[in-house]
């Protein structure tokens, strides 16, 4: 597995590489780095976790400290910067420690994150990195929204620690995901005694790295190597989304949202394609799985915030959708093309004013692009295939679906049916979504295929009248039947799945079975309550079994 660096930086990451390879292969310049040296002498010993910890910071300090000063040194970089690292990645500030953006109790052995490069690091023999250390731990804290990645650790490498250490791994890089929304694959390592696998997480799998040795100097600079190359090379390799950014300056997010048209269709195009540009401090819904669509949700307004008018005094009028939806080998397939869908509808539909409002309409969306570097203007397209292919080139040897990165702006905002306030209210919602599901499949033979309580919502004018609204077109199909395929795949929402689709049937889906989850539907709200307030107080004491399912 590589991280890769673009050319301009490359040469002056390989040159800082070798230099601090050399140093890691001499025992005597080693001795400066206590909890490195001690692991590797003790390596067949008996260590404890804590050593461990103390080791693997030991050499990611040294590496940045090293990069700093050969970067100062060096004649071979060039005056303006072009080929200066990017950043530091160094250790948090503490180690076997509970973040204090989780809700759960979980400790983290090693957590690293990326710095500035001017970050004032010290060597760990002069003992003030660790003063320094719990100053900043105790006033701040580390926070899951901060960490490149999780480091998970163990005193000895058997199997048995390193599958421990991966489940932790797993379950911890989860948490990555959900809080950092502009996070498009993570990265993530296991330390068993001196042994090192380095990880990265796609929407689909995860591959690890050959074992490290770090009591092997030759593996020791491999390491090296990688943690150089993390610090030079662009913010996407990283796993980060350019095209969506925090903005410090308005307290929002800055997201990109490719134009609908043709155009999108290229392999390789530039940023004269065409985005639009929305801003969002409302987080709907976050990705909070280690792999499947990552969809993630903004409130969106498409008016720049100012210090004039802050982002918290703009009306939010637009759903941005951030998701990862699996395609078959070819990129053209659009038997699952949510954005070609609503675009259809919105074509098809649009002279109908009685069904305005009751599906979301789509204002832009496409496949999103990365740009591969900061003075480069041409784009990758960013999908699983293109982002593995460059990690790992045996990647593509491999059977693993292929999923595209796609961004969608829709109007209007919905809102979730738990917040109606009557049966009454319910009934029009549900009767209105059924009527545009109705429409949709006689005029644009698009079959929704997971009809549940989070794909319908509602609207509500200033005169308090209410509509509904179906959306989330992400398991719809064409509604006939093209080349005999019966279209029998199991899709849909568990609860609420029609029989025949909770049996694997191979008779074809039809409007029927979403109108099976309908019925189901309405029985769970009479059973469970539609909100809060009509609730059984006891359901949980009472149903145990069904609140597993859930």
């Amino acid at each position: 597995m590589a991280c890769p660096v673009d050319q301009e930086r490359k040469g002056a990451a390989d040159f800082i590489a070798a230099q601090i390879s050399k140093g890691l292969s001499s025992d005597v310049s080693l001795q400066n780095l206590d909890g490195f040296y001690k692991l590797r002498l003790d390596a067949t010993a008996n260590i404890k976790e804590r050593d461990v910890y103390v080791g693997f910071c030991a050499i990611v300090r040294h590496v940045a400290l090293r990069i700093q000063q050969l970067s100062a040194e060096s004649n071979t970089l060039n005056d303006d910067g072009a080929a200066q690292p990017s950043r530091l990645i160094l250790p948090a500030s503490q180690t076997d420690f509970m973040c204090s953006d989780a809700d759960d109790s979980e400790r983290i052995d090693i957590g690293l994150e990326h710095r500035p490069v001017d970050t004032i690091v010290y060597d760990e023999g002069s003992g003030k990195g660790k003063e320094a250390a719990h100053r900043t731990s105790a006033k701040e804290g580390v926070r899951y929204a901060d960490l490149l990645l999780v480091v998970e650790a163990k005193q000895s490498n058997t199997r048995t620690n390193f599958d421990k250490a991966y489940v932790q791994l797993f379950r911890y890089t989860r948490k990555i995901y959900e809080t950092q929304h502009n996070r498009r694959f993570a990265w993530g390592v296991v330390v068993c005694g001196t042994q090192v696998q380095v990880c990265a997480f796609g929407p689909n799998y995860a591959m690890a790295s050959p074992s490290i040795d770090m009591a092997v100097s030759e593996d020791c600079a491999k390491l090296a190597g990688l943690l150089v190359n993390w610090s030079f090379c662009e913010e996407h390799v990283l796993g980060y989304d350019t095209s969506l950014t925090f903005t410090d300056e308005h307290g929002c997010w800055e997201i990109k949202v490719p134009i609908e048209g043709p155009e999108c269709s290229n392999n390789m195009t530039t940023e004269s394609t065409g985005y639009k540009t929305f801003y969002s401090h409302i987080m709907m819904l976050a990705a909070d799985r280690l792999f499947g669509r990552h969809t993630r949700c903004f409130v969106a307004t498409a008016e720049k915030p100012s210090g004039d008018n802050p982002i918290e005094f703009l009306e939010g009028n637009f759903i941005i959708k951030d998701a990862w939806p699996e395609v078959g080998d070819e990129l053209g397939d659009c038997s699952r093309d949510e954005i070609g869908y609503l675009r259809k509808i919105r074509d098809t539909l649009g002279a109908i004013d009685e069904l305005h409002g009751l599906y979301p309409r789509l204002e832009a969306g496409g496949l999103v692009r990365i740009k591969l570097n900061h003075e480069a203007d041409e784009l990758f397209e960013d999908t699983t295939r293109n982002i593995f292919s460059r990690l790992d080139s045996n990647s593509t040897d491999r059977e693993i679906p292929v999923r595209v990165h796609k961004r969608i702006a829709m109007s209007p905002v919905g809102k979730p049916l738990r917040e109606l306030t009557s049966v009454h209210e319910l009934v029009i919602v549900m009767a209105d979504a059924m009527r545009c599901h109705d429409a949709i499949l006689r005029h644009c033979d698009v079959l929704h295929r997971d009809i549940s309580p989070n794909n319908i919502l509602f609207t509500r004018d200033k005169a308090g009248m209410i509509q509904g609204m179906l959306i989330d077109f992400d398991h719809a199909i064409r509604g006939s039947v093209e080349n005999g395929q019966p279209h029998a795949e199991r899709t849909g929402t568990l609860p609420f799945m029609s029989v025949a689709n909770l049996e694997g049937s191979k008779h074809r889906r039809t409007a029927l079975d979403d109108w099976e989850s309908v019925i189901y539907m309405l029985c769970w709200f009479g059973v469970f309550g539609l909100n809060q307030a009509t609730t059984t107080a006891n359901r949980v004491a009472k149903h145990p079994q069904i609140d597993k399912w859930l």
